[in-house]
């Protein structure tokens, strides 16, 4: 009998619930739908804000993003007030003359891994070419040369003096001050490369 109790008061209680399900409408799904956070994130901006440290941990850095636009900000210790991270017009100015171009916008900088080398100068790449440019005198200057497509990866030295990358199946490293460029490895091959990986569809 108990039995028999339990399993019509679990059905009672189910009741409501599978009503409501049935009254859902396409157009509540349609409104949960928007809610997913593939869709949240087109309409909002700077939920995930993920700050950098200087190289001296005086501070830090960030990008804030607007609606179309991109902000680099800064706050150096001890005050905790944030402040452009650089001039923004004046930087978009320097990329368009040595690009010859207009089309680089101060509201939305082009900084592919944009990183602080020093406090006064910051890094960064644009496309294939890799600048740096010093704060306080407003100067762009080629970081490193162009890099070769064929190039797999490449890796810079912590005092942004030298970048490691593989060229023939070797390892190689280059001065970003000189250019020059030292061997490090002979034996590689294209079955045995350094800094490479290899996946099913290469074998």
């Amino acid at each position: 009998m108990n039995k028999h109790l339990l399993t019509i008061s679990c059905l009672l209680c189910c009741l409501p619930f599978s009503a409501k399900a049935q009254s859902l409408t396409a157009e509540d799904y349609r409104r949960a739908e928007a809610f997913r956070q593939k869709h949240f994130q087109e309409k909002t901006q700077n939920l995930y804000v993920s700050p950098q440290w200087f190289r001296d941990s005086t501070g830090v850095w960030y990008r804030l993003e607007g609606e179309g636009t991109l902000s680099y900000q800064k706050v150096v210790f001890p005050d905790l007030d944030p402040e452009p991270a650089f001039d923004h017009d004046l930087l978009a100015q320097a990329i368009n003359e040595a690009l010859g171009t207009e089309k680089v916008r101060a509201d939305s900088l082009p900084l592919d891994g944009m990183r602080f080398i020093t406090a006064d100068t910051i890094g960064f790449n644009i496309g294939e070419a890799s600048f740096k440019y010093i704060l306080s005198d407003n100067s762009l200057h080629d970081w490193m040369p162009v890099w070769n497509r064929g190039s797999r990866s490449r890796s810079i030295s912590p005092d942004s003096q030298w970048v490691a990358f593989a060229k023939n199946y070797n390892l190689y490293i280059r001065s970003v001050e000189t250019g020059e460029e030292i061997q490090l490895s002979t034996d590689g091959t294209r079955e045995y490369a350094y800094a490479s990986y290899y996946g099913w569809g290469d074998i």
